[in-house]
């Protein structure tokens, strides 16, 4: 009960709460509502039927075909080493370009040459220290194959192809000393930011065969030279 001024009655009935009732009234009572049954619709598909194959494809649809990263995780190498491999592949690596994204403080200009801007596809395929790095090694193990800055492919793409160019038994010697090679190019380039300390290709391509013969030793290489 309330009264019409609203001193009395109920809290908060007031002539303004009771003509918004009168209000709302007016509007609805003329709406008939039917009995329905309810039902369960599945939004994913245009029938709103439900389906186990559906659900279950739920789960990989977020997934992405992705050429070596069976053959990847299989390799032999430390973890932290194929790790850095698979985001260096999807060009993730924190080169210039990634950082800029982030807004985090960067040098545009890459730290090996300081000719060209630095991006994951630069310094791994085109940048001439890398270049350099890759013909020392190539001259050093005696073996015929294109490097990245060859061929106008992503790394990726580059890896894939050349290790077919190989005998099955040197396949995965080979992948080892890529991400080998990758890994401590990118050593390198930390250095010289973090550091203030460079070496020459030569003295770069030195360490990658002294790091051969520790993973050697570890059984990571097995048909590499000596």
């Amino acid at each position: 009960y309330a009264t019409i001024d609203g001193s009395a009655g109920y809290k908060g009935r007031s002539p303004m709460r009771m003509g918004e009732f009168f209000q709302l009234w007016d509007e609805i009572h003329d709406v008939l509502l039917l009995p329905s049954a309810d039902e369960i619709r599945w939004k994913l598909t245009n029938d709103g039927q439900f389906s186990v194959a559906l659900a279950y494809d739920m789960f990989f649809m977020a997934t992405e075909n992705c050429p070596y990263s069976e053959l990847l995780w299989r390799s032999r190498g430390p973890s932290r080493v194929r790790f850095f491999t698979w985001i260096t592949l999807k060009n993730q690596c924190l080169t210039a370009d990634n950082l800029a994204k982030r807004n985090w403080p960067h040098d545009d200009l890459c730290p090996l040459y300081q000719r060209q801007d630095e991006d994951c596809h630069h310094l791994f395929v085109g940048c001439d220290y890398m270049v350099a790095v890759w013909r020392i090694i190539r001259r050093w193990c005696s073996a015929s194959f294109a490097i990245p800055a060859d061929e106008e492919n992503t790394l990726s793409d580059w890896w894939l192809a050349t290790r077919r160019r190989f005998r099955t038994s040197y396949r995965t010697d080979f992948d080892s000393a890529f991400m080998l090679i990758c890994w401590l190019i990118w050593k390198e380039l930390n250095a010289r930011v973090f550091q203030h300390v460079s070496k020459s290709p030569e003295q770069l391509a030195e360490d990658i065969k002294q790091e051969i013969a520790i993973w050697r030793v570890a059984g990571i290489f097995s048909q590499f030279r000596e």
